[in-house]
């Protein structure tokens, strides 16, 4: 469950990311559920998990549209923004409720044994995954470059400041976003690593992600209202429209 590609936007909308929060548990199931009809009933649930994922994805993909008219409208207040990502966190909650009952769904019908080898299996490849971000990682740049360099041609210094301060704020937020990503894996997290829990206790998997997610939705609304203090609406614009460029761009 690596995110080296997946974009700041992608990171902020989405509910979920991976069914299991395991590598490959799909491949899994074709390797080590030996018995030809619960294999096909696993498959057969994974896939239609998949085609839940689908609708959801279309679904952000409207959000994306949507925000980007509300975001880099230099006139949108900070109650039209709250209340867009308020809508969005209910969407949200939702969805990994859902995966979150789909997941106990199928791992009750594996055995222990075959769970067992899934999650080895799973470990091996999360821990490749790793070993390729940790390449990527140092090649890695500032992703809100763009978004430096347009307040930078702001006139006046004083005006750059809260903008960079906010800017700041919200890139911290990101990479905190991104570690607690990273974390919930069965590689990482002894509660994944169980086959059987109640939902309650997986979706505490989602509260550190959620606070996180929702003070990053903060430090967003504040950098808008930190460009309509500061600078006018030709230059606040053009800065809204290249930080949402850079949030669907910058791989975190």
């Amino acid at each position: 469950m690596l995110v080296a590609t997946i974009t700041a936007l992608i990171i902020l909308f989405s509910g979920g990311y991976e069914i299991f929060f395991a590598e490959n548990v799909e491949k899994g199931i074709k390797e080590y559920v030996l018995e030809k009809d619960r294999r096909k009933e696993l498959l057969d649930m994974t896939k239609e998990i998949k085609n839940g994922a689908k609708a959801y994805n279309k679904e952000r993909k409207a959000n994306f549209k949507d925000f980007e008219d509300l975001y880099t409208n230099y006139n949108s207040d900070e109650a039209e923004l709250q209340a867009f990502f308020d809508n969005l966190t209910e969407i949200q909650k939702a969805y990994q409720g859902d995966f979150i009952e789909k997941r106990i769904q199928i791992t009750d019908k594996i055995t222990d044994e075959e769970w067992k080898l899934i999650v080895q299996s799973s470990e091996e490849a999360y821990q490749k995954k790793l070993d390729k971000l940790a390449k990527k990682k140092s090649k890695t740049k500032d992703p809100f470059e763009k978004t430096r360099k347009k307040i930078s041609e702001v006139p006046d210094a004083q005006s750059q400041a809260p903008l960079l301060e906010q800017l700041d704020s919200f890139s911290e937020r990101i990479s905190e976003f991104e570690k607690s990503m990273k974390d919930v894996n069965v590689f990482e997290n002894e509660l994944l690593v169980q086959k059987t829990n109640s939902k309650q206790e997986l979706l505490t998997l989602y509260d550190d992600m959620n606070e996180i997610r929702q003070k990053a939705f903060g430090h967003l609304i504040g950098f808008h209202e930190s460009v309509r203090s500061n600078v006018s609406e030709e230059q606040g614009e053009a800065i809204l429209s290249t930080f949402y460029k850079d949030l669907e761009l910058a791989p975190m």
